[in-house]
């Protein structure tokens, strides 16, 4: 084991030792064995597509193991308003979830994505309530000799609520037609006040200009490699460069403010579903760009948008 590793290692048993401490009790409940896929704001968890990578390992786990599956995602608002059970029903009631230090297994397993051994040992006598946010298919795949693939399975659990399908469907009206998309993460490069503990770098005025008509230049060179009429919808973390490309020729941006969803609040409904909308929307697209220079955060958001329906994914450095 390496020295990272074992950090990691104990890091997260100090975290589910408060964690138990904290919310657990000697209440002698006997809950059937589950996997429960845990989002409750009491730790980070990472952005959306982080939750999405753990969610969906937690249940090909489940169906490995043959146990019901949960997902307690109330954190910092509940999934059950933005997305719907599709062919399995993850929803969870306060009758299910238990949190007796006898009949509850508590794991957080944060970094240890590298070695996940711990991830993978279901504990089929008790509640496995999993704190976790990486994609482990292919080691599942290896071990357990099954053959998941990502999408199918996010498409098994997921289907978007009526309000979030209305907001794509009336998007995709206004683009009347096919479209790419092009995702950029910036992060802090360009000023917007995006808290991310893990990349803080920042550019000086001239730096943020050259950046930005860098981009520019390149949604217009990968335009001009489609056919005429061909529409490019923009997504990013940074409301900066949304703001100056919503007019360029041919562009489509999605309205409402941008955050990451692990460190600043949630105000108002769009906000909340902004993320979710721009997710669907890039896994609707003909193809997905991920462009970057070498400063900008290499982002796993578009990356699995395209995985959703095995559409083409291309990473691009400027």
């Amino acid at each position: 084991m390496n020295l990272f590793f074992v950090s990691s290692l104990i890091k997260n048993k100090l975290r589910e030792i408060r964690l138990l401490l904290k919310y657990y009790h000697f209440h002698t409940a006997y809950p059937f064995p589950a996997i429960i896929f845990m989002v409750d704001g009491r730790c980070a968890h990472g952005g959306l597509v982080d939750r999405f990578k753990g969610i969906v390992t937690l249940y090909a786990l489940s169906k490995v193991y043959n146990v019901p599956y949960y997902i307690n995602y109330i954190s910092p608002f509940n999934l059950n308003e933005v997305l719907c059970p599709n062919k399995y029903d993850w929803r969870i009631t306060n009758e299910i979830l238990d949190y007796s230090l006898f009949r509850s297994r508590v794991l957080v397993a944060y970094s240890e994505f590298k070695n996940p051994y711990r991830v993978l040992r279901i504990d089929l006598k008790k509640q496995n309530h999993v704190y976790y946010g990486y994609n482990s298919l292919k080691l599942i795949n290896e071990v357990f000799n099954t053959n998941f693939e990502w999408g199918e399975l996010f498409e098994e659990l997921f289907l978007p609520s009526e309000e979030l399908r209305n907001y794509i469907d009336d998007f995709k009206k206004s683009i009347a037609g096919k479209y790419i998309a092009l995702h950029f993460r910036f992060v802090h490069l360009l000023g917007d006040d995006f808290k991310d503990v893990a990349y803080n770098i920042s550019y000086n005025k001239i730096e943020k200009e050259n950046l930005i008509r860098r981009c520019r230049e390149e949604i217009q060179f990968l335009l001009s490699k489609e056919p005429n009429g061909m529409k490019a919808l923009i997504t990013s973390d940074s409301n900066i460069f949304i703001e100056v490309v919503k007019n360029d020729p041919n562009v489509c941006v999605i309205s409402g403010n941008i955050i990451h969803i692990d460190n600043q609040p949630v105000d108002d409904n769009l906000t909340k579903l902004k993320p979710f909308i721009d997710f669907y929307l890039l896994s609707e697209a003909q193809k997905i760009y991920s462009v970057r220079n070498k400063d900008m955060y290499p982002s796993g958001f578009p990356e699995y948008a395209a995985k959703i329906r095995n559409i083409p994914f291309t990473r691009i450095i400027i």
